[in-house]
């Protein structure tokens, strides 16, 4: 019997191995597939290799649209299915599904799974620039729709429907998976109740993700709570026209000596139980890794209400969600929680058995599995009680 070959297509290394190594786990231990990581070279590549992943280099520019690079990338991709004939091929984000996909078309590999991981400032920004590459990645993604043995996954309903009404996309090969998982063993609650309190923002420091909210809306916490710290975990995403800059940055840090920018936190396990609550006022989002993870921690939420946030922070359950995303909104829903210790626990009890039941590693990846249409072996993992270490 042929070996089973997959090719897992991602704009870094570090998306593959941070939020899909679980699934090329499961791939490689229940059924015994060969796994390729094609992405850029970066910093987490070695960490791939070590872990017995062959890796293939693709060179890729993960912002903006060019015509001359992105028809470079789709030969690069051609080139790498025609010699490494998968079995079967699942991209992650915007570039990897159009241009993994057409070059897979053109290579004759058997089946492509599409994973949208979230929409980004294309959809959402009304720039003149923005709706322009909106119009050129929609005709695309019309063509890639059409392409045979396709499957499309998305992390929320509301992307999955605009996907549909913009190229026609039948529901019957679309699924809607929650994200990537998370680990509910390493990302468990603690006993720990910091004091003073401490506020946090998880993600890069992009406009679209509300930096700039939470940078203002901290200030105004400040005048009635001085007590608070906040901190920012994450970095500038150079080449993003949304991102601030490394001047910005500074700045902010300068102006404001309550805010801690931490920037690439390694091991977030680790820093989650330090917090009282964890905010992302963004303006849209597949479905938020931070989020996922503070709610494991049993951490409560405050987040804008929209697509992706609104599928994780269940108002008045596991946090509170914003109509909108600006200062004023968020600080009167942080010190909501920040003034009432009795809601801030339920809210963090609530937010892990959400978790468990839908987000954890375990069940998406066996939901991304059973939309390649193979046979499922589950095979479940002990989880602590709440508030117990493993």
């Amino acid at each position: 019997m042929e070996k089973i070959r997959v090719v897992l297509c991602a704009n870094t290394d570090w998306y593959l191995f941070n939020f899909r190594r679980s699934l090329a786990d499961r791939l490689r231990n229940d059924h015994g597939a060969e796994v390729i990581c094609l992405c850029p070279d970066g910093p987490y590549r070695p960490r791939l290799e070590a872990e017995g992943y062959l890796w293939r280099e693709v060179r890729m520019d993960c912002h903006g649209i060019s015509p001359g690079r992105d028809l470079a990338l789709c030969l690069q991709l051609t080139k790498a299915f025609n010699e490494l004939r998968p079995t079967l091929l699942h991209n992650f984000t915007i570039k990897p599904v159009i241009w993994g996909s057409l070059a897979a078309w053109f290579a004759g590999v058997p089946f492509t799974v599409n994973a949208f991981t979230g929409l980004g400032a294309t959809f959402q920004n009304r720039s003149l620039r923005s709706r322009v590459a909106k119009w050129v990645v929609t005709l695309l993604l019309q063509l890639v729709t059409r392409l045979p043995n396709t499957r499309f996954i998305f992390q929320n309903p509301e992307d999955q429907a605009l996907i549909q009404r913009l190229t026609g996309l039948p529901g019957e090969r679309t699924a809607i998976i929650p994200g990537s998982g998370v680990d509910t063993i390493r990302f468990h609650p603690a006993a720990v109740h910091p004091i003073p309190p401490v506020v946090l923002f998880v993600g890069r420091l992009l406009r679209d993700k509300g930096i700039l909210v939470f940078c203002e809306m901290a200030k105004l916490v400040r005048m009635t709570r001085p007590e608070v710290v906040f901190w920012i975990a994450g970095e500038a995403d150079l080449g993003n026209p949304d991102s601030l800059s490394p001047a910005e940055i500074q700045a902010l840090a300068n102006a404001n000596p309550w805010l801690h920018f931490l920037g690439h936190v390694e091991h977030m396990a680790s820093l989650y139980p330090q917090v009282s609550l964890v905010v992302l006022p963004s303006r849209g989002e597949g479905v938020p890794r931070s989020l996922v993870e503070a709610a494991a921690c049993g951490k409560p939420l405050v987040a804008t209400r929209v697509p992706g946030c609104q599928d994780i922070v269940e108002h008045g359950g596991n946090g509170l969600l914003v109509e909108r995303p600006g200062p004023l909104e968020v600080k009167a829903a942080v010190l909501e929680i920040l003034g009432d210790e009795a809601k801030a626990a339920s809210f963090g009890k609530r937010g892990r058995q959400l978790v468990l039941d839908r987000f954890s590693e375990e069940r998406v990846n066996l939901e991304t599995i059973r939309s390649y249409g193979w046979p499922i072996h589950p095979k479940p993992r002990v989880r602590p009680p709440f508030g117990e270490k493993p």
